[in-house]
């Protein structure tokens, strides 16, 4: 069963598009869920119209608006599908889409996500930029640790399939991160589960001026939220993914205020804060040691350094304890069990030494 949660606010031009494609899938979702932002632009009348000659699609409407996440998240509470899409309404997804993502983690039920490629155009004339991953050649699962060797920052979120269960775990899309919120509930169900990534175009964004994503950020604002996602990597409830996000260099993906939200930090200093610092070019750091606050200069100061790795045993070391506990810990589903319980026999038949 899959859910599709569109969030809506004065896209009314762009519906019809959005909802017929979803309406076009070869396997068709359970449910379209829209919820609408309080609109004032006549997106009603178009859903309405929508609603009544297709019993699939529910409109829930929202008296006040509530933001893109308040959207969405009323939306993730209602669904009923196992599995989640989540798109915005100026984007459009291809006829494939519902069935190859679902067919790849029928094949991987233990992944939490599935994922195709970061199609997209720039406006509504642009060409199509397919955008190949290079991860794969034909859908293939990549366990954690492998998520976080190969990603590119951010999983397409316009392309994904979720597992409902996990995306509620992670507390659905997170207010306090605001532009970053989708970006979270992927990577963190991506590296507690794993991933299934299927190497073609699935779904398209459409990337306009005016859209949530790409409007421009203040940098206090940003700083700040950025400041939630080092609290919330930091915190028990997910400490489990937090050397994952180190390994991959993710948070490289929000440019160099996030060395100035480090900066805040009485922590900066420790390695696990150091080490989410990476993945920088050397001229952002060479840019950043010129900020007018000098706690954002020493630290970009410790990254330009000649040959400067931070916290690169720290790394290898998180890895290897989250990797031997995963080896400890038998995978969902029979296939996996039966895979997992040969492994642990040849590993004591051979005695094979356990990771350090």
């Amino acid at each position: 069963m899959i859910t599709a949660v569109i969030a809506n606010y004065n896209h009314a031009g762009y519906l019809p598009r959005c909802l017929s494609a979803l309406l076009a899938q070869t396997v068709p979702a359970t449910e379209i869920l829209v919820v609408d932002d309080a609109s004032t632009d006549g997106s009603l009348a178009v859903l309405d119209d929508f609603a009544r000659r297709n019993a699939t699609v529910r409109v829930i409407r929202n008296e006040q608006n509530l933001g893109v996440c308040g959207a969405f998240n009323r939306g993730i509470a209602e669904a009923k599908g196992r599995y989640c899409f989540l798109g915005a309404a100026d984007d459009y997804t291809l006829p494939t889409l519902f069935e190859k993502l679902s067919a790849a983690l029928a094949a991987h039920p233990h992944a939490g996500v599935a994922f195709g490629y970061d199609s997209h155009k720039h406006g509504e004339d642009g060409p199509l930029i397919e955008n190949p991953s290079g991860w794969c050649d034909r859908p293939t699962f990549f366990p954690p640790a492998d998520v976080a060797t190969n990603l590119r920052c951010n999983l397409p979120g316009h392309a994904i399939l979720i597992d409902t269960a996990d995306l509620r775990a992670v507390g659905g899309f997170r207010s306090e991160l605001r532009w970053y919120s989708d970006w979270f509930a992927w990577l963190v169900t991506a590296f507690r589960r794993g991933a299934v990534h299927v190497p073609e175009c699935l779904s398209v964004r459409v990337l306009l001026p005016q859209a949530y994503s790409v409007k421009p950020k203040p940098r206090d604002v940003h700083t700040e939220v950025l400041g939630k996602v080092f609290d919330l990597l930091r915190s028990p409830d997910f400490a489990d993914v937090a050397g994952f996000f180190r390994a991959s260099g993710a948070m490289s993906y929000f440019g160099t205020d996030v060395l100035r939200a480090a900066a805040r930090r009485e922590d900066r200093f420790t390695p696990d804060i150091l080490g989410f610092l990476g993945g920088f070019t050397q001229e952002q750091y060479r840019e950043a040691a010129t900020d007018e606050n000098e706690r954002v200069q020493q630290l970009a100061g410790i990254f330009s350094q000649p040959n400067y790795c931070p916290a690169a045993d720290e790394f290898r070391q998180r890895q290897a304890e989250l990797e031997h506990t995963q080896r400890r810990i038998p995978p969902p589903g029979m296939w996996g069990k039966l895979r997992w319980i040969g492994g642990a026999v040849r590993r004591k038949v051979f005695k094979k030494k356990p990771f350090k």
